[in-house]
């Protein structure tokens, strides 16, 4: 992608554009360091989506911005430049951070942001700008300290690789089976995923190149809380479920998951292990033909 941008920039983000991408919030900070103004559309289209967006809009008031939400859009506004600022976010929020930094590399002075995002993205858009000429310390840790420099300078610049896109192949051959190579995959941006999957029974090989998944038997569950980075990915969530509705080792609730499930499915289902249940629900079978529903237990 080559980016061009113009002397003279426009300062609104219509929701049209912003509607496609809900990370297009980012460019609320930039446009108001650039343009000292920005006029961008909040992603759902009105106020009730504005409240995920507090840190964003707090941090950018305390580098001086007035900001407000109106008719569906984020109104913000500078007089002159951002001024430095010390700043920390309830939560290290990747979008936030996103914000909050490119906004104050054109701020003079210095700015320390406390409790920042970590995720392998911030520290690639870190990188980029301190390759465009931006001063920032303390890169991949939980604090950045920011000095503001007069301009960024054009640069070329590869981006890093996408690790839910990597996890998500990842996942399709622990569910399917099978022998996989990512290639440009990054394994230690994914280790704690790539950890329980060795645990279940899959073969990880990391080399320059990506990283290798291969699986030949069906694999073991295991338990996952998600965390921010470098926790287990809210993102990789759904594909853990799924593999655990095929894993060995399924338990009550999940038992009885698996056949609410099957009631929606269509055709027949068949439930393995099914005693588990009984741990939890007495008469579970009785109870849902009760119910209507055509549940037979076999064995």
């Amino acid at each position: 992608m080559t980016i061009d941008v113009p002397e003279d920039l426009d300062h609104e983000a219509p929701y049209d554009l912003v509607r496609r991408l809900r990370a297009s919030i980012s460019v609320l900070g930039p446009l108001v360091a650039r343009c000292g103004r920005a006029r961008v559309a909040l992603p759902g289209g009105d106020n009730i989506g504005s409240r995920g967006l507090d840190m964003h809009l707090t941090g950018l008031r305390g580098l001086g911005a007035t900001v407000d939400v109106q008719h569906g859009f984020v109104v913000a506004e500078v007089e002159g430049q951002f001024k430095a600022a010390n700043l920390w976010l309830d939560f290290p929020s990747v979008g936030a951070t996103e914000n909050l930094v490119m906004a104050a590399v054109l701020a003079p002075g210095t700015t320390v942001i406390d409790n920042v995002a970590r995720e392998p993205e911030i520290i690639d858009l870190c990188e980029m700008l301190v390759e465009m000429g931006a001063q920032i310390e303390g890169i991949a840790g939980s604090t950045l300290a920011i000095t503001g420099v007069d301009r960024l300078n054009p640069v070329e610049h590869a981006t890093v690789a996408d690790r839910i896109v990597s996890g998500t192949w990842t996942f399709a051959a622990a569910l399917a089976g099978g022998d996989i190579a990512i290639s440009g995959g990054r394994a230690h941006h994914l280790d704690i995923v790539l950890d329980k999957l060795v645990s279940s029974g899959a073969v990880v090989d990391a080399d320059g190149d990506g990283f290798r998944v291969r699986v030949d038997r069906r694999l073991d569950a295991f338990d996952v809380v998600t965390l921010p980075y470098p926790g287990f990915p809210t993102d990789l969530q759904p594909f853990a479920m799924a593999l655990a509705a095929v894993s060995e080792g399924t338990d009550i609730r999940a038992g009885a998951a698996l056949v609410l499930a099957g009631l929606a499915a269509t055709g027949t289902t068949t439930v393995s292990e099914s005693h588990h249940l009984d741990r939890g629900y007495p008469r579970f079978v009785e109870v849902l033909s009760a119910l209507g529903a055509t549940v037979e237990r076999l064995g």
